[in-house]
């Protein structure tokens, strides 16, 4: 049997290059901040008035702290491969950054404010439609810094209110995870995961039912997501 520490290790290199495999590559040109590249122009159905309305009141107070992306050009550092040695980040723009996805995605399908490595702050997380249910970009905001990070969809299922989410690299490899910001540069936490037969929570090797009793404790409600119109989404 493979030990927790080996499986552990493959489980989070799997992982890792599921959620970054499909990140876009900055364009060559570069994309000037104009009005024209505004969140309005590449998200046309964006409502920032009906946002304000029907998002709570928490959610609309951390959504602003993201208009300077939205709406005012501003770039941030994007990580380009959490899966590598030593990642690297890019600066972008919002714009530069639908600029390198395929030509046949980008439509903002809905977004959640969540607060995902507890330090008080909500992250942006608009969903953007692409193969299969679409793709993320996680935002985060630190004092007037911006970072970011794509994860494909299989990669962050089941976003908790609580910030856990589920990331699969198979039919029966399952990993509830965090993911967290560290100099700027994005990392995922597993905290445990049932692959096949095995499961182990915190590195440590569990029975299943001891991981069941686990994941109900962990799992405690779906985030809120809302459709760039302020319509609640499922």
């Amino acid at each position: 049997m493979r030990s927790p520490a080996l499986l552990l290790a493959a489980l989070l290199l799997a992982l890792l290059s599921a959620c970054t495999a499909a990140a876009p590559k900055p364009p060559v040109a570069d994309i000037p901040p104009t009005p024209e590249l505004a969140a309005e122009a590449l998200f046309p159905q964006l409502n920032a008035a009906a946002l304000e309305g029907r998002l709570p009141d928490g959610d609309w107070e951390a959504l602003q702290g993201f208009l300077p992306i939205l709406q005012e050009g501003a770039s941030f550092a994007y990580t380009l491969d959490m899966a590598a040695e030593e990642p690297e980040s890019e600066s972008l723009t919002l714009a530069e950054y639908c600029a390198g996805l395929p030509t046949e995605t980008g439509q903002l399908l809905k977004l959640t404010l969540q607060e995902l490595d507890g330090d008080g702050g909500a992250e942006l997380i608009l969903c953007i439609a692409g193969p299969g249910s679409g793709d993320y970009l996680v935002l985060k905001r630190e004092e007037d810094a911006f970072y970011g990070v794509q994860m494909v969809h299989r990669g962050m299922n089941a976003i908790q209110t609580n910030g856990v989410f589920v990331g699969s690299s198979g039919a029966a490899s399952n990993h509830y995870c965090r993911l967290y910001f560290e100099n700027g540069i994005a990392a995922l936490e597993i905290l445990g995961y049932a692959d096949s037969w095995e499961y182990a929570i915190a590195g440590q090797t569990v029975t299943e039912e001891e991981f069941s009793a686990w994941t109900q404790e962990l799992m405690v409600g779906d985030a809120a997501w809302y459709t760039p119109e302020g319509e609640q989404a499922p």
